[in-house]
């Protein structure tokens, strides 16, 4: 999980986009016209990225206009988990911010919660966005929902439906050891 956009980031902080775009293109089969599906339209949103910012605007405009309707088609077979998010990405990245933003939130709406945290605090395209009302919005809205689940997962574990783990081990081990 994340190795799309890890290679898309370092590419990005280091300068070295030949290299993210050559690893994307070859470990997600994105070279030349590639046939976009759900193996690799996570990374072809990543890709995009990099070959916008590497002044490759034209290939990077036809992948994103595939991008679209190949995640689309995804959907009634695999669901909405990465597909919605990796859509909004393309879409943000063809300029149209209030469609990305819209999609954005129906990833979430739809359930779509894995490394919420990555997108909403740390991933460079929606960075820019942070301080937007609508993504703010978006970000509250997760993190309420994340803290619900939070709570639940905290008193399950309490009533010892759940082993604890990692620090809620070790908190309940100190209690236990204080007792």
């Amino acid at each position: 999980w994340g190795v799309p956009e890890a290679v898309r980031d370092f590419a990005l902080h280091t300068g070295d986009y030949p290299r993210g775009i050559g690893f994307l293109e070859e470990r997600y089969r994105l070279a030349g016209r590639p046939t976009l599906d759900i193996s690799n339209f996570r990374a072809a949103a990543c890709l995009a990225h990099l070959l916008q910012v590497a002044g490759h605007r034209e290939r990077a405009e036809q992948l994103l206009l595939e991008l679209p309707g190949a995640i689309d088609a995804t959907i009634p077979l695999h669901g909405t988990v990465y597909a919605l998010r990796a859509k909004a990405a393309a879409q943000l990245l063809m300029g149209d911010r209030g469609a990305a933003l819209a999609t954005l939130q129906r990833s979430f709406e739809s359930g779509d919660f894995v490394q919420w945290w990555y997108t909403l605090e740390h991933d460079p395209l929606w960075r820019p966005l942070q301080q937007d009302a609508a993504f703010k919005a978006i970000a509250s809205q997760v993190r309420a929902r994340v803290e619900i689940e939070r709570a639940a997962l905290d008193q399950a574990r309490r009533d010892g439906r759940l082993v604890a783990r990692g620090s809620a081990a070790r908190e309940a081990k100190g209690t236990e050891s204080a007792k």
